[in-house]
């Protein structure tokens, strides 16, 4: 999956991508059978808070740093969102 970054420096925007691999199951005990449509909104979701937090920490951040740092909070957050739910490199 391509996640597409864009962060304002000074009047300029900077645009890049992250790629990385979202796994979810069909079913799980806690949530029961999980749609694509439910996959695709809580992984935007998460994808969105995951940003927002690594974003906050350092505006300027190298983007190879951010994509390293963007793919260890989706791995924590994703899991707690939908249980079973993996994130790996693609």
């Amino acid at each position: 999956m391509e996640f597409k970054i864009k962060r304002w420096v000074d009047t300029y925007p900077e645009f890049w991508s992250c790629y990385m691999t979202i796994g979810v199951p069909l079913r799980n005990e806690q949530q029961g059978k999980i749609s694509a449509e439910l996959a695709a909104a809580v992984s935007a979701k998460v994808a969105s808070a995951a940003s927002r937090k690594i974003m906050k920490s350092n505006l300027r951040m190298p983007q190879g740093i951010y994509c390293i740092k963007f793919k260890d909070e989706m791995t924590v957050r994703m899991p707690e969102a939908i249980g079973g739910a993996r994130v790996t490199k693609p």
